[in-house]
């Protein structure tokens, strides 16, 4: 018959569970055991996690060798788990935490010191038909390890030492039965001082025996083991006095438990709430020359049509007024005439090489996670997204200027995925301009995983955002929450006579986010409030309007166009990129189509009014119109 000890960490094999007996459990073992495990040999549990060796003998009921399991029965019941601590008195340290095999004298002495232990409670699960027998068998059996140990008595005398502490710890926690009654407290007493006196008088018995013993082998090793016997009889002597105070004890001790659970909640939530700051890496320097504004938009110009690409001054002029004015445009238009290709060059002339993106969209985006990533609530990970990765590589480069650009957004639902963005674009300072990625609790359960980002990121101010919309039976429509945020230039015409023969472009003008500041309007032009009034009044009739966000947009787009474009051709521009998305309806709007072509002629506005006619033409055909086509 071979003896085992098997230890474990799975949390659900617990000393606070009561398995009953032929109760089966299953244990995983490592492949690198090798141990000749048979049908019906005996096993001890030693569980890792609570550092006891469970009160239960098992045995082997059946083996898979191949998955590795074991699957035990429990054949003995004793009361109380074992600590590590007073296992580690009869066991050498590497024997302990390892799976063994137990001599035959260890095996009964274990299970001796668990039936002295079992036989302090008044209430024992089963017991041994004759426990003081059993328990003078197991003493001669701690002695005779004692004595194959002589040569490291100093340690065991420390052993013993934490053994005692943990013994008295777990008589502690055993006699909460104690506190039912008064008078069963003092009956429970009374019986484990008798037990305690008896194991006493063995245990000194035994200990003269084995002191006789080693007088006549090595005298130094015999003063080591009488001063071990002599700590661990007066261990024995204070039990007795320890058990009748226990009652009060454990209050206090409670209370002492209550507290430091406390104060350890408070230290996780302190550190739960330093929220990582921004990282700041310093890399390549980046030219702080700030160019004239009209000298770089040239420098543009050519850039792209050495590309072999050709874009009008006034779509650059104004793809350029409209990123300064809020950092987010959307190109509209029929598929392949040039939205990302825009986007592409106006980057690379700026020097943005490694630091525009083009990220194509995709139907399935229906939350904000494939930008921002999410956690991965099983591995405690954080799965981060490419668009995420470029928001916080632009926060660790500030003095760069980065562009990201959303290649088809409206194939999926724009809000849906790209709400919170919408949202912090609209802040002016740092602090308004937050993206959250997960709760504060989240973060507390989960920051000592793994590396987590901050609980929010902010939009930094040199990050400029992109997208491009086609206009087909494919995607999705524009809502006024998105149309209301951004700025829309139109590519429905290319003219083919117009593209340049590539050529060499040259070396990029590399463009600061310094620079790109100082080219920044923040106060607005109020010049043409009046005609956004007498626009606004003529929306309302037909119970349509505009907003605070609008009118502030336009009058920012005037500030940031001085010296680019005319005035009047900026708010033409902006009459027909910020207002004219919002109108559409059916025959109902007619009137009102008709009041805005004729403001638009005598108000001179070219552009909005080639687009009315457009629109109240569709509208005389089908008997619906809309901005887009």
């Amino acid at each position: 018959m071979n003896y085992y000890l098997c230890p474990t960490q799975d949390s659900t094999i617990t000393v606070k569970k009561f398995y009953p007996l032929n109760e089966m459990l299953t244990i995983d073992y490592p492949a690198d055991i090798i141990l000749p495990f048979k049908r019906d040999e005996h096993v001890f549990i030693l569980q890792g996690i609570e550092e006891s060796l469970l009160p239960y003998e098992f045995s082997i009921a059946n083996i898979n060798r191949s998955a590795r399991t074991l699957v035990l029965r429990v054949i003995t019941i004793y009361q109380n788990p074992l600590p590590m601590a007073a296992l580690a008195i009869l066991l050498p340290d590497a024997m302990v935490h390892n799976y063994v095999q137990f001599t035959s004298q260890q095996f009964k002495a274990i299970t001796s010191l668990m039936n002295i232990i079992s036989s302090t409670n008044p209430a024992p699960v089963s017991s041994p038909e004759k426990p003081q027998e059993v328990s003078v068998q197991g003493l001669d059996d701690i002695a005779a390890i004692l004595q194959d140990s002589q040569k490291n008595a100093v340690k065991t005398q420390d052993l013993v030492v934490q053994g005692i502490d943990d013994f008295v710890r777990m008589i502690k926690q055993s006699s909460e039965q104690l506190t039912f009654t008064t008078q069963e407290s003092q009956k429970n007493t009374a019986k484990t001082q008798d037990v305690l006196m008896r194991g006493i008088d063995e245990l000194r018995r035994t200990a003269q025996a084995t002191n006789a013993q080693l007088a006549g082998t090595v005298q130094d090793s015999r003063y080591d083991f009488v001063k071990t016997r002599d700590v661990l009889v007066r261990g024995i002597d204070e039990l007795g006095s320890i058990l009748q105070t226990t009652n009060g004890f454990l209050a206090s001790a409670m209370q002492g438990v209550n507290a430091i659970l406390k104060e350890r909640t408070v230290e996780d939530e302190q550190e739960a709430e330093e929220e990582p700051e921004d990282v700041v890496v310093d890399g390549p320097e980046v030219p702080e020359e700030i160019f004239a504004e009209a000298d770089v938009l040239d420098y543009v110009k050519d850039y792209i049509r050495q590309r072999g690409y050709y874009f009008k001054d006034e779509t650059l002029y104004n793809y350029h007024i409209c990123l300064k004015t809020r950092p987010f445009v959307i190109l509209a238009g029929l598929s392949g005439t040039g939205k990302s290709k825009l986007a592409q060059l106006y980057a690379e002339a700026l020097g943005q090489d490694g630091t525009f993106k083009r990220l194509p969209v995709r139907p399935n985006w229906n939350d904000d996670r494939y930008l921002l990533g999410h956690l991965n609530t099983v591995t405690g990970e954080y799965i981060t997204e490419p668009a995420l990765d470029f928001i916080l590589a632009a926060r660790a480069h500030p003095k760069k200027l980065y562009s990201l650009c959303l290649d088809e957004m409206n194939i999926a639902h724009v809000e849906y995925y790209f709400s919170q963005f919408l949202s912090a674009m609209e802040g002016d300072s740092a602090r308004d301009r937050r993206i959250s990625l997960m709760s504060e609790r989240t973060h507390k359960l989960y920051h000592k995983k793994a590396w987590l980002p901050p609980i929010e990121i902010n939009l930094p101010d040199n990050l400029i955002f992109t997208g491009t919309i086609n206009v087909d039976e494919t995607t999705q429509p524009i809502s006024d929450k998105v149309i209301d945020r951004a700025n829309t230039i139109e590519f429905f015409n290319v003219d083919l006579s117009t593209i340049p023969e590539p050529g060499n472009p040259g070396d990029p003008l590399p463009i600061s986010n310094r620079a790109w500041q100082s080219y920044r309007a923040t106060k607005a032009d109020t010049r043409y409030r009046p005609q956004i009034i007498a626009i606004n009044n003529i929306l309302q009739k037909s119970d349509m309007g505009l907003g605070y966000r609008v009118v502030h947009e336009i009058e920012l787009y005037l500030a940031n166009s001085k010296g680019l474009l005319d005035p009047q051709v900026a708010f033409d521009l902006q009459c027909k990129q910020r207002i004219l998305p919002r109108i559409r309806g059916t025959e109902i709007i007619g009137d009102t189509l008709g009041e805005l072509i004729t403001f638009s002629k005598t108000n001179k506005l070219a552009h909005t009014e080639r687009r009315l006619q457009e629109m109240k033409n569709r509208l005389n055909r089908d008997g619906y119109t809309s901005f887009w086509r």
